[in-house]
């Protein structure tokens, strides 16, 4: 199949809904106040749009400098075409802070912190390279759960492994990020999402044809793209429309028609089971094949 593909990871988006496999951590308030002392003041700002960056190096991989261009490479294409105001970067590796600092400068927010960097042969762990002392232990953990608490309230979050932090940032938000994506300095990933920027900024009507599970999700994740005007699709629509998740839902030839009268130009199909038959049969019917994404939740970008 010819398409652009978006990966959905599920798993990450139970997460805040805290069930009893992932309870509601909830901090004592002079901690709370701690975190809203101390974070950076564009957190307060609700008109500026943060996307968060966790990057681990040191012990849990050792980056290169063409690693760490790409990814680079690949926040600056996400922030230029959705729209992002600052970054927010978590990472304990000095080499991977100097590098986006040189490369985002203002636009580059974070937490002070102690960061090192494992240039030697030998593999060395982060708490070893940080060699944080007996006394510092207390200050270090302060320092560990701001960071993580400030990831929490970004609007969107990359990653190049996911790590504790990525896992706690998740479990701290009220509702799943905008989107999440992971990224290796590659950008075959990020490549596709921000194709799906493009394809967002230049159409207003956006139609998503399935109502199952991963269109239900789908739909949680546009609620905050007001910009949008989202239709679903769907052959049980064919005797009548309804609604899915407060959307209407229209049927596969009321769609047909609308792409042939030039009123739709990005299809989303999100149906597990018969995604090929589906997309076979749009194309059949003059679809362009370049108007089209195809979802599959076996990985993750949202």
């Amino acid at each position: 199949m010819n398409a652009a593909v978006i990966y959905l990871n599920p798993y990450f988006r139970e997460i805040w809904q805290k069930t009893s496999i992932h309870p509601e951590i909830k901090f004592k308030n002079n901690l709370v106040q701690y975190f809203e002392r101390s974070w950076p003041q564009d957190f307060q700002n609700e008109n500026l749009k943060i996307l968060g960056v966790l990057i681990r190096g040191t012990d849990a991989r050792k980056l290169s400098e063409e690693e760490v261009s790409g990814m680079i490479s690949d926040c600056m294409g996400i922030t230029e075409e959705d729209g992002f105001d600052r970054i927010f970067l978590a990472t304990e590796d000095e080499v991977v802070f100097s590098a986006f600092k040189n490369a985002f400068k203002n636009k580059l927010i974070y937490i002070e912190q102690r960061r090192v960097s494992n240039l030697g042969e030998q593999r060395k762990l982060v708490g070893e390279l940080l060699n944080i002392k007996k006394g510092e232990k207390e200050k270090f953990g302060q320092t560990y759960l701001l960071i993580t608490y400030c990831l929490s309230y970004c609007n969107a979050f990359i990653y190049n492994i996911a790590s504790g932090g990525y896992y706690l940032a998740n479990k701290w938000r009220n509702e799943p990020y905008q989107f999440t994506c992971q990224i290796d300095g590659k950008s075959t990933k990020i490549n596709r999402l921000i194709e799906c920027f493009r394809m967002f900024r230049d159409n207003s009507l956006i139609i998503i044809y399935g109502t199952g599970v991963i269109g239900e999700k789908m739909a949680g994740f546009f609620k905050y793209r007001k910009d949008l005007d989202i239709v679903f699709c769907d052959r049980k629509a064919d005797k009548a429309e309804f609604d899915f998740c407060g959307y209407r839902v229209i049927s596969p030839s009321l769609l047909l028609k609308e792409y042939e009268e030039n009123k739709v130009q990005v299809i989303i199909i999100t149906s597990v089971n018969y995604s090929e038959e589906i997309y076979h049969s749009l194309v059949m019917n003059g679809v362009n094949k370049d108007h089209i994404l195809v979802i599959d939740n076996q990985s993750e970008i949202f």
